[in-house]
């Protein structure tokens, strides 16, 4: 648990200004617990957060306490008892409200070390408590609410009674004065006493002074004997007096003192040694420590010579603890006061506050800017956040050459610092720029500007300023009167991943403005190069490397695989998503295939590459969004063959694979993962097919990895998760392979292959996702250039056929190979309306691989051996 710092976002500071002179109350209403990390989110961008994700409790404050004017303590308690599923705390979101607006995130609480919340077992119910202290500016102006189920601990009691001086039952027993009466006691009177009213008994009757007795007042006189004769007359009572039949003697037998007394002298004893009695005054010496039942008493002597005294200053060379806590010294603490600022202001109003030199360690929430016309006036306020230093005031209203004074402070916990050293400067509306515009970029390096607010005259061009993050100088880029454009295409591209600060300007008749927001952008370096393979089409199903693969080296199993860090390749790992299906994620690249000739007598080229090189080159459907009209930066394909239910396909490892569904039932399960998830087609296949083949230089992918295609029944997924390096196998053999995280690329169990469909082995395919749809043959399936092949037994296929058209739509047109040449993997041809299963099963044999594939089951077959793949688009 390292919970350690509160921030306030920008709506929470705004509010908690707001409180100022009484503008605005503030009404404290919730807490969250959320289970996203946000501890590496940097500061500014928690500042700026509205919400937080995946909150998982919620709760009403457990105790406000207004320690001072400005600061309150805040404590929420999470019970365990509202958990139904565990989870990690890594997150705490604090909201509150004005008294007669909108709630608001206030304040943000994150840890890069969670708490794990177990869920209720229903026995105990533990509360994970956090406490914060928030500064506001007044804090008589906040509405205290907490939940009725809060209660006060002994840290809630001791610190009411540190800041109230709240007076104990012991602290008043020792400070009664002695000569207080304690009327349940007898009392001394060591001096005359003046009772006002009086004094009466018991009863409330009235006891007469001797003043009363002196004057002989009759009604007092009466009144004193009646008194007496309550008291003291009448006759004893009877159960507290000895009779005569009591006794056992007569009285004149019973002796008297002095006979006893007399008597006494005769009797034989010893008399007691009076050095050995204890007297009730004076010194006794003990010759062994006195017992007080059967405990022996406590010698001064015996005390130990460090015990602390509290008459007296104790020295403690050990700590000195409360409730396990270390207690500080005055050594320990350190008040810090906030710093003078600097301040510098140009002639269009721009002005630049400079945080003073302790500002990191007195930890400065906000800062002041004040200005006025020189010499007239209140002056007016601004109120800054620490990381607004920067900015124009608006001085759109002013219309002649005025003269202007300002100052700023820096504020803390301990408050509003001096002011720093008062600035004049001129504002001339006929000289003046206009204010700074605002800068946006995104993350593919679009920017876009926003006009300035107010310009006296028209703006003629802008200007960027870009230089590398930490560095002073910046360079200076003219784009005219473009509002947006690539900030790829203008810097300087420099060889490794940079981060730059960058800034816009507007310029007008008069001057240019001052800058305005600044936004980093971080320049990642792209791989542009071409990797390649070529094929004579010849019986030989290996490759050769060309453009930058020739001489790379891969490897399977920890063998040394230089593909690992180039291209596609290199951006090729595994994530989770939230609901923790596990992908592989690919980023975008790009295609270009070209084929030639006849088998034995052509060519056939593959290549790819990060960028695109010629409209001869295509981007895999899968890394386009057809909604926006937009490319995707990746695609995320299932790295198991599909487990889960027929309600919700998975991806996870442990379980078998989800069979006897109908590819029908397949895509309709997938969709309710979510936006963009699939199931795996012809795109997919497509990619990862010519990823391969260019990798490891061959058609023949079994004699890379042969896969689970020799077995009695399918493997549970994650089977082949301990294998060395990006791609390998869980042994030898017929066993399950991975390629680059992607478990059962082919073997195991046949996919269902959507986005094409046959009729009497005519390929109709369709390029978006989302309507997919079986036995359609029209819009949006469109048909290939070519019919695949049809009839006959199952066979090895030989030649593939193309459409420059549609490159990824390849399909057996020739039958004659083996299972050691040309595509060395069979096809399964079918007639009628049929659908496409891909990667072969487990029992498939020397046929299965990379091209293995059927076309011969119509869409509404499910059987034990058919499954599918999940896969999610990066849709919005």
């Amino acid at each position: 648990m390292q919970f350690d710092t509160t921030y306030l976002t920008e709506a929470g500071r705004s509010l908690a200004t707001g409180t100022l002179g009484g503008l605005d109350k503030i009404q404290f209403t919730r807490a969250v617990a959320s289970s996203h990390d946000y501890s590496a989110t940097p500061v500014n961008d928690l500042k700026k957060l509205t919400s937080l994700e995946d909150v998982q409790q919620t709760v009403n404050y457990s105790r406000i306490i207004k320690k001072d004017d400005t600061t309150l303590t805040m404590r929420v308690d999470f019970p365990s008892k509202d958990v139904t599923t565990a989870y990690s705390l890594y997150t705490v979101g604090f909201y509150a409200r004005p008294e007669n607006g909108d709630e608001i995130l206030y304040g943000v609480l994150p840890s890069y070390l969670p708490d794990c919340i177990a869920a209720y077992d229903g026995k105990s119910n533990l509360n994970d408590s956090f406490q914060t202290d928030t500064t506001v500016s007044d804090a008589d102006n906040v509405l205290i609410t907490v939940s009725q189920a809060g209660s006060l601990n002994e840290a809630d009691l001791d610190a009411i009674f540190a800041s109230k001086h709240i007076a104990t039952i012991d602290d008043i027993k020792a400070n009664i004065p002695a000569t207080v009466i304690d009327g349940s006691k007898p009392a001394d009177f060591k001096e005359s006493v003046t009772l006002e009213k009086g004094a009466v008994d018991g009863a409330g009757n009235a006891i007469a002074t001797t003043k009363d007795l002196a004057d002989g007042d009759v009604e007092t006189l009466k009144s004193a004997k009646e008194y007496a004769d309550t008291q003291l007359s009448g006759k004893a009572d009877d159960s507290t007096v000895v009779h005569t039949a009591d006794m056992r003697k007569p009285a004149s037998d019973v002796a008297g003192i002095e006979e006893v007394n007399a008597k006494q002298d005769k009797i034989g004893y010893t008399p007691a040694d009076d050095n050995k009695v204890a007297h009730l005054s004076g010194t006794n010496n003990f010759d062994t420590v006195p017992m007080v039942k059967n405990n022996p008493l406590l010698l001064a002597s015996s005390l130990p010579p460090d015990l602390a005294r509290t008459g007296q200053d104790a020295n403690f060379t050990g700590k000195l603890q409360k409730s396990g806590i270390d207690v500080a010294t005055t050594d320990d603490l350190t008040i810090v006061y906030a710093g003078v600022p600097s301040l510098s202001f140009d002639n269009n109003g721009n002005y630049t506050i400079t945080a003073s030199k302790n500002a990191d360690i007195a930890h400065i929430t906000d800062y002041t800017l004040y200005y006025r016309v020189k010499g007239n006036g209140d002056f007016t306020k601004i109120a800054l956040t620490s990381d607004k230093l920067t900015g124009t005031i608006d001085l759109s209203k002013v219309t002649m050459a005025t003269n202007f004074e300002s100052y700023a402070t820096a504020t803390n916990v301990f408050g509003e610092s001096d002011p720093s050293s008062t600035v004049q400067w001129n504002y001339d509306p006929e000289k003046a720029s206009s204010t700074p515009p605002s800068l946006a970029i995104a993350d593919d390096g679009t920017y876009t500007i926003t006009a300035p607010t107010t310009t006296p005259t028209p703006i003629v061009k802008y200007f960027l300023y870009y230089n590398v993050d930490g560095q002073s100088d910046a360079t200076k880029l003219d784009v005219g009167t473009e509002l947006t454009g690539s900030l790829k295409e203008l810097i300087t591209k420099p060889n490794k991943t940079t981060t730059y600060d960058v800034q816009a300007t507007a310029m007008n008749a008069n001057a240019e403005s001052g800058v305005s927001n600044s936004v980093q952008f971080t320049y990642v370096p792209i791989d542009d190069s071409i990797y390649g393979a070529s094929w004579d089409r010849k019986s030989s199903p290996t490759l050769t490397r060309t453009d930058a693969a020739v001489g790379l080296k891969a490897g399977i199993n920890g063998a040394q695989n230089d593909f690992d860090n180039v291209g596609p390749w290199k951006g090729m790992h595994r994530v989770t998503d939230s609901m923790g299906n596990v992908f592989v994620r690919i980023p975008k690249f790009y295609i270009r295939k070209t084929q030639t000739g006849s088998p034995n007598n052509g060519t056939a080229t593959w290549q790819v590459s990060l960028v695109s090189h010629g409209d001869d080159w295509y981007l895999p459907k899968g890394f386009w969004d057809f909604t926006n009209s937009k490319e995707l930066d990746y695609i995320d394909i299932g790295a198991y063959d599909a487990t889960g239910s027929s309600s919700k396909p998975t991806s996870v490892a442990g379980q078998a694979p989800l069979v006897n569904l109908s590819i029908v039932d397949f895509r309709s399960a997938a969709k309710a993962n979510g936006t963009g998830y699939q199931i795996w087609d012809i795109h997919a296949w497509d990619m990862l097919q010519v990823l391969f083949i260019i990798e490891f230089a061959t058609l023949n992918s079994q004699s890379i990895m042969e896969g689970v295609d020799n077995s009695s029944s399918a493997v549970k997924s994650g089977a082949a998760d301990s294998h060395k390096g990006s791609s390998g196998t869980a042994g030898s053999g017929s066993n399950v392979m991975s390629y680059r995280g992607i478990e059962n690329l082919y073997g195991n169990i046949w996919q269902f292959c959507d986005g094409v469909n046959f009729k009497d082995n005519q390929p109709w395919v369709c390029e978006d996702a989302t309507k997919y749809q079986s036995d359609l043959f029209a819009t949006p399936y469109v048909k290939t250039s070519y019919a695949a092949i049809s009839g006959g037994s199952n066979k090895y296929i030989k030649a593939l056929g193309f459409d420059s058209v549609h490159p990824y739509a390849q399909f057996s047109t020739d039958d004659s190979g083996s299972d050691s040449t040309y595509y060395a993997d069979y096809d399964y041809p079918g007639s009628g309306n049929t659908i496409l299963e891909t990667s072969g099963y487990w029992g498939v044999g020397a046929g299965g691989g990379l091209f293995n594939s059927s076309r011969g089951i119509s869409s509404a077959v499910a059987n034990a051996g058919v499954g599918c793949r999940l896969l999610k688009k990066a849709l919005p």
